[in-house]
């Protein structure tokens, strides 16, 4: 039987109301601010600003996602 693939992924996760507040704090919009929790674009300077005040200092927890690849 073959072993099923998988992709791992990490999330930043939020209580209610917490994201409205980054985006005030960073003045940018609800979009840039769920990219960057998302890691939408990993390698970007700006949204690892963002992850790291979300995680210090707005309470935010770190996920691992593991996905099947569809193959």
């Amino acid at each position: 039987m073959e072993q099923q693939k998988t992709i791992k992924t990490f999330r930043i996760v939020l209580e209610f109301g917490v994201q409205k507040k980054l985006c005030q704090h960073f003045g940018v919009s609800d979009e840039t601010i769920r990219k960057a929790l998302r890691y939408v674009c990993p390698d970007n300077k700006f949204h690892e600003q963002i992850r790291r005040e979300a995680i210090n200092n707005y309470g935010g927890q770190r996920i691992q996602i593991t996905k099947p690849i569809n193959a």
